[in-house]
Parts: C-alpha cells; structure tokens; sequence
C-alpha cells in the first residue's frame, strides 16, 4: 500500500499479506508528497488502527516513511496493530519532525523500542529496527 499524501486517513481492519519478499519490501509506504521540513499542508493525520502485517522471504518491512514524510510536521498514529516482521518501521532519513505516535495493546505485539531511528552518521540508511 501506497500513501502519497492526504489527510485524516484512517486504515483499519487489514491483513496485510506479503509472500516471498526479497529485498527491502514494504508493506505500507508513506511519502509525504509535497512536503517541506516541518510542513503538514498535504499529509497529516494518518491513522493505522488494527491492522496486521505477515510476510514470507527477507527483508520485509511494514511501515516505511521516505525521506518527505520522515522529515515533515505531519501526524501519524499507529494504535494496536501486529506484525511478526523483523523490522516494523523504517526511516529513509532520521525523522527530525514527524508526529509518530504507537499506541500498544497487549495483543499487537509492537514494542516502543521499534520507533528508535538510525544512530548519527547513518541517516539515510533504514531503521533496523524489531523485536
């Protein structure tokens, strides 16, 4: 899935289903279109509620903010989903100004710790992030 921009997008309710994922997959990718450092006119208020994520292969990633998306003021909440993907989030660039926020529940199986961003001097490279 593919979000360009937009804004008070819920997705809800979705299984996510990716086989024989090779490479850097994405299951849902968020660009932030149009977005300068700071900036919420396109895209904000996006919500992921209830949604899960399984895949096959390596390399798999369920969520991905690129680099417009990464570094824009735009709100994203993420509230009880699951996964059992090795990395859960990913950031083309560190996210300096995004509003993500998670929201565990003790069936989602997502951790807080998922959300750290890459260390200094690795900026454009993915989050390695997971349980």
């Amino acid at each position: 899935m593919r979000v360009y921009s937009g804004k008070r997008i819920l997705v809800t309710s979705n299984a996510f289903e990716l086989s024989n994922s090779a490479g850097s997959s994405d299951v849902v990718t968020l660009f932030g279109i149009g977005e300068a450092a700071g900036t919420a006119r396109y895209t904000d208020e996006l919500r992921f509620v209830g949604n899960s994520a399984h895949a096959t292969g390596a390399g798999a990633r369920f969520w991905r903010f690129e680099a417009r998306a990464s570094d824009s003021g735009a709100r994203f909440d993420f509230v009880s989903n699951w996964s059992d993907l090795s990395r859960t989030f990913s950031f083309a660039t560190r996210p300096a100004r995004a509003n993500v926020h998670l929201q565990n529940t003790p069936a989602d199986g997502l951790d807080p710790n998922q959300l750290i961003p890459p260390g200094p001097g690795a900026a454009s490279q993915p989050s390695n992030v997971g349980p």
